[in-house]
């Protein structure tokens, strides 16, 4: 049996904020931790022993849909991982969100979809509107950890497509198997890990528990069904941290219940927000076909990085390669022949700003650095 032994009626009335336990099938007593204690469970990370094999195309299906958040607070800056479930809404973990350590809700969260390294073909969003469930910020209690973030508009959605945020059955969490995907901020920035299908080890009314080796970074990913159902992906729940029991490091994650249903039925039903990118500069200006030079702001050296275009700062494309020389600056030349937004993309660093090269056909010749 890999369900808890304890019936959820049971269960249901120990899982408290204050202190309470659920049982696993290995007989492991795992102690829910009070609301004063919510830090314990690693904000923005959880642990364990890793079992991920590095996704190869997390460009594809329903992978493309769980993103990279790039999180800013006002003291402290981190990665988390979310998934896409509406054309302009990100689930993820509410301390991913709010950290009251790190000054409290976060400033800014830029969210990538399907990043693998430094290709991200479905560009990024920069977004400052989240909410986090009801009570969460007040209380800090472990069960309401979820939040969403809401985009400037449903490009990313309908570019990925979405989960859907259902309930599980006891039966079906007993019985089934079920995969989740994230970015681990240990690992290379930018390249998701995936897990095959596995068992839960317990469940009751609104946790889960799992010894799949869950990693720094992760909180916020789905765990979800595998195989979707007519292309509809079902996340059952959600990756949240890990809690310290007797020396023991205990992965858990939230289960999906009608709370949380109708809290990201809420978040997707509000409309997307005004664009929150900041406005792009001007790279250069130059005539239809004229070669110009675009420079990358100084990094370390002998970095690998791209250059990148896109019509519409959401679909890029890679146009360009190199490697950054000794002074940790790269330079590209170009001949553009219409309007387009640039950015230059490091390994390890991720995207740069934004900036926009103007074709005028009678214009003058203007170069300037491109930015990283």
């Amino acid at each position: 049996m890999r369900a808890a032994k304890e019936s959820p009626s049971t269960m249901r009335d120990r899982v408290r904020p204050a202190a309470a336990l659920v049982m696993s099938p290995r007989g492991v007593r795992l102690a829910r931790v009070a609301a004063v204690l919510v830090i314990a469970l690693v904000l923005l990370a959880v642990a364990g022993t890793p079992r991920f094999a590095r996704a190869a195309e997390p460009a594809v299906t329903p992978y493309r849909t769980i993103v990279l958040l790039d999180v800013r607070f006002p003291t402290s800056r981190g990665t988390c991982t979310g998934f896409l479930v509406g054309a302009h809404t990100v689930a993820t973990a509410g301390h991913c969100l709010y950290n009251r350590d790190a000054g409290g809700w976060a400033v800014a969260v830029g969210v990538i979809p399907g990043v693998n390294g430094i290709d991200a073909p479905f560009g990024r969003q920069t977004a400052t509107v989240f909410d986090v469930a009801p009570g969460y910020v007040r209380t800090g209690d472990p069960s309401l950890d979820y939040g969403a973030i809401t985009l400037a508009s449903d490009l990313l959605g309908i570019a990925t497509g979405h989960f859907e945020v259902a309930t599980g059955s006891d039966a079906q969490l007993r019985d089934g198997e079920f995969e989740t995907a994230g970015y681990a901020s240990g690992a290379t920035w930018g390249t998701q890990w995936r897990m095959p299908r596995r068992a839960l080890d317990g469940f009751d009314r609104t946790v889960l528990t799992y010894a799949w080796g869950t990693t720094p970074g992760m909180s916020g990913a789905p765990i979800f069904e595998p195989g979707g159902n007519a292309g509809t992906f079902r996340a059952l729940g959600m990756v949240t941290g890990s809690v310290e029991v007797a020396g023991h490091a205990v992965e858990m994650g939230l289960r999906a219940d009608p709370g949380m249903l109708e809290f990201y039925r809420a978040a997707v039903a509000r409309p997307a927000t005004a664009a929150s990118d900041a406005p792009a500069r001007t790279a250069f200006i130059a005539r239809r076909g004229r070669s110009v030079t675009v420079t990358s702001t100084p990094m370390a050296a002998a970095v690998p990085i791209v250059l990148q275009c896109s019509p519409d700062r959401v679909r890029w494309q890679t146009i360009a390669s190199s490697t950054t020389d000794s002074a940790g600056v790269s330079a590209f030349t170009i001949a553009p022949t219409e309007t387009l937004y640039y950015r230059m993309v490091a390994l390890g660093v991720g995207p740069g700003a934004v900036s926009q090269g103007v074709v005028d056909p009678d214009g003058p010749d203007d170069e300037r650095k491109a930015g990283s």
